[in-house]
């Protein structure tokens, strides 16, 4: 049996779980789904390549891309391909901000990830590259890409 100085902890336990939404699925931060993740193969002698991947935010709230990272990568940032005054033209994306199931696709012409390679890292058709994806509201999505040939 509980005594009363127990039972008053447990109840004011049970609350606080619930005000905050304990266990609830939608108190969990659903992790975006990224598919077509894949980085091309450099040019002979260039240590930059580009990398193309699509993402869906399946949570209920707003999932801001901050940027990339990779162990293999001295660099990588987000780009966009911008027709301007006839001409195509690369610009720095900066955040990238998804709506609730919104999907958004980089590819080959749009947006896209500029990879910076170490000197020491050879990309092979077929094998993966680990690319880190940053959020500003949530932890870093460790993604394998799948290294393709031009």
């Amino acid at each position: 049996m509980l005594n009363r100085p127990r039972l008053v902890w447990l109840f004011a336990g049970v609350l606080l779980g619930l005000a905050t939404g304990c266990g609830s699925p939608s108190s969990q931060a659903t992790q975006p789904d990224v598919t077509q993740a894949q980085v091309r193969v450099p040019v002979p002698g260039s240590k930059m390549t580009a990398g193309y991947f699509t993402i869906h935010n399946r949570g209920l709230t707003p999932l801001t891309l901050t940027g990339a990272s990779s162990p293999e990568a001295l660099s990588i940032s987000l780009h966009t391909t911008q027709q301007t005054e006839g001409t195509m033209r690369m610009r720095p994306l900066g955040d990238l901000t998804l709506a609730p199931d919104e999907i958004v696709r980089f590819s080959q012409g749009g947006r896209h990830m500029m990879i910076s390679l170490m000197q020491e890292t050879p990309l092979t058709a077929g094998s993966d590259m680990v690319i880190n994806l940053h959020f500003a509201d949530r932890e870093d999505l460790r993604v394998p890409f799948r290294i393709s040939a031009l």
